[in-house]
């Protein structure tokens, strides 16, 4: 008997520890704020995109480009008119090619580590040269770690972190007004 006890008590632990290692998106937002509302067709549009956590716990967030080669891209960003087409786009983070060791080194490459209530904030310029006047919106979607992206290895791996990894998808907006 207490050797079944004793199963349950480690089985507990390990799914303890993997639900650990993802943080649901919830733990984390994403927002769009831009230096003006209005802007005249011509001027650039000024974005930043705000990822902060606002969980109870340190998390590691994505910030760029995957450094897979082709990259997975973690934070697209766009201009859309008001029929929602992308007039103007953009990607955060670049893409080089890196050579990791270890899924440790590629994810603190390509991630942040952002205590409770702490923030990255990246900014973002649009041109809006040859665009009508109207209603716009600036948008980012930000795409997170799921657990198909790494192999059991890589999770056994990552749980050294030590700090979970951002999961799932986060959107936010803002509305700008092109005059002429």
């Amino acid at each position: 008997m207490s050797w079944r006890w004793c199963c349950c008590i480690i089985t507990f632990a390990a799914s303890s520890l993997s639900a650990q290692l993802f943080q649901s998106s919830e733990a984390a937002r994403l927002a769009v704020s831009t230096d003006k509302r209005a802007y005249r067709v011509g001027e650039k549009i000024v974005a930043t995109y705000r990822l902060q956590n606002v969980g109870n716990g340190k998390l590691f967030v994505p910030v760029r480009f995957s450094s897979d080669c082709p990259p997975k891209v973690r934070l697209i960003t766009d201009l859309q008119d008001n029929s929602g087409k992308a007039v103007a786009g953009g990607l955060i983070g670049d893409c080089s090619p890196h050579h990791f060791v270890s899924i440790l080194e590629k994810i603190q490459a390509d991630s942040k580590l952002l205590s409770p209530g702490q923030q990255y904030a990246p900014e973002e310029t649009f041109d809006t040269r040859g665009l009508e006047p109207g209603l716009y919106k600036v948008t980012a979607r930000l795409t997170a770690w799921e657990k198909t992206d790494f192999t059991e290895a890589d999770r056994e791996e990552l749980r050294q972190l030590g700090e979970p990894i951002l999961g799932g998808t986060l959107n936010a907006s803002v509305t700008v007004r092109l005059t002429r």
